[in-house]
C-alpha cells in the first residue's frame, strides 16, 4: 500500500511542477510557418497574402518580405513580377510567439478574356546582432485574376 501512495504522490507532484523548456532552435519546437492568399479580387485586381512566422526560443527579431509571381504557361514556370513587393516588414520578436503579417498588391487588369495565375512569395528571416540567423521561403496557394 505504501508504494501506491508514494507513486501517487510522485505523479501528483509532476502535474504541479511547471514544465520548463530550455532554448532550442528546432522547427518542431518553434512552430509552423504558413502563407496563404486571403484576398483575390478581380474587381480591384488585388491579391492579398498573409503569413505567420513563429518565434524561436531565443527571441530573435523576425522580418517578412512579400513578393509575387505569375505562371507562364508558355515557359511552364513561375516568373517574378518586378516591383510587386513589400520590402522587409518587421514582424516582431518573442520566444514561442507567432506573428502574422500581410501585404496587398494591386496589378494591371488582364487583357479581355484572359486571366493571370498569381501566387505570393514570402521570405522570412530571424535576425540577431545585425545578422540573419535563420531564413525560410514559402509560396502561397495561387489565385486567378481576370
Amino acid at each position: 500500500m505504501r508504494r501506491i501512495v508514494t507513486f501517487t504522490l510522485i505523479i501528483a507532484s509532476l502535474w504541479t511542477v511547471p514544465a520548463q523548456a530550455g532554448p532550442s532552435s528546432s522547427w518542431e519546437e518553434v512552430g509552423r510557418q504558413w502563407a496563404n492568399v486571403n484576398s483575390c479580387d478581380s474587381g480591384s485586381h488585388t491579391v492579398g497574402v498573409r503569413a505567420s512566422q513563429a518565434g524561436d526560443a531565443l527571441g530573435r527579431r523576425m522580418f517578412t518580405r512579400f513578393s509575387h509571381q505569375w505562371f507562364s504557361a508558355q515557359k511552364n514556370a513561375w516568373i517574378a513580377i518586378p516591383g510587386a513587393g513589400s520590402g522587409w516588414l518587421d514582424a516582431g520578436a518573442g520566444p514561442w510567439v507567432s506573428h502574422e503579417t500581410g501585404w496587398n498588391q494591386t496589378f494591371a487588369p488582364a487583357p479581355a478574356g484572359a486571366s493571370f495565375r498569381i501566387r505570393g512569395v514570402v521570405e522570412m528571416q530571424w535576425r540577431e546582432g545585425g545578422g540573419v540567423k535563420r531564413s525560410a521561403t514559402l509560396f502561397s496557394p495561387e489565385c486567378s485574376l481576370r
